[in-house]
């Protein structure tokens, strides 16, 4: 059964005013202006828009918007003080395999953003993709080692995970819902409000990509709450064609539709 918190998430990757970009070229879709990010951030706030604040209630309950970060670049740390500076939290997906590669966050940095009142959550161990075509054991074996990790260097649990890539299928879901795996939420790339799935103890959110063409206007009313459905629709038909063309590609079965 459908569950809808009034909660939002974004999700941003890394930012063009650090020289450490994780994995990101000069170029990328992704690849954002702090600069325009923060503008956006800061009118959306002059127009009511509420954000989740640091010592607040556990994300995702809150109905107030989340900021995500995905992949652990090391202009992550540019995020994470800006933010911290206004009192917001942010959940930090971190791939647990780059830690410490050039372009990425250490572990220090990784101790200091979770300091600030971040959440540090798994972004899996090697980032495989695409990430629902994972035989299941190997999916088990990528959060399992990213949780470990990450357990290890903070001292807390890890149980919020966000799906590498974005792509899913209902069996995704489902195995990362299971018990074994410990996860609490469960972020997509579906820009979908709130938390769209809930049948086990874990919630699964959906979230919306800023990228680099968005300026100011456009990133605030994503804040808002507007423009997320024709942007669902228009991700699904992306994501249809995709799995029509590898079905065909590989002689594969007709493909189940998202969940």
């Amino acid at each position: 059964m459908a569950v809808n918190t009034g909660h939002r998430a974004i999700l941003v990757h890394d930012f063009e005013e650090s020289n450490r970009r994780g994995m990101l070229d000069g170029g990328s879709r992704y690849l954002l202006s702090l600069g325009v990010f923060k503008s956006g951030l800061e009118a959306a706030i002059d127009h009511g828009v509420v954000f989740d604040e640091i010592g607040g209630p556990d994300p995702g309950t809150s109905g107030r918007v989340e900021i995500t970060s995905d992949d652990g670049g090391g202009s992550a740390l540019l995020l994470a003080e800006y933010l911290a500076g206004q009192g917001l939290r942010a959940t930090f997906f971190i791939v647990t395999d780059w830690i410490g590669r050039e372009n990425f966050l250490d572990r220090d940095e990784i101790r200091a953003i979770r300091s600030m009142g971040h959440v540090v959550g798994s972004h899996s161990h090697t980032h495989s993709g695409p990430f629902c075509d994972l035989p299941e054991v190997q999916l088990r074996d990528e959060v399992l080692e990213s949780k470990g990790v990450l357990e290890e260097l903070l001292g807390v649990e890890v149980d919020t995970f966000s799906v590498p890539g974005g792509e899913i299928r209902p069996a995704t879901i489902r195995r990362l819902e299971s018990p074994e795996l410990g996860l609490s939420r469960i972020y997509t790339s579906t820009p979908r409000q709130g938390v769209y799935r809930s049948r086990t103890t874990a919630k699964v959110i959906g979230r919306y990509c800023i990228e680099a063409a968005m300026g100011q206007a456009r990133i605030v009313r994503i804040f808002s709450g507007q423009g997320w459905e024709r942007n669902r629709m228009r991700y699904l038909a992306g994501r249809a064609k995709r799995e029509v063309w590898k079905a065909f590609s590989i002689g594969g079965t007709t493909p189940r539709r998202e969940a």
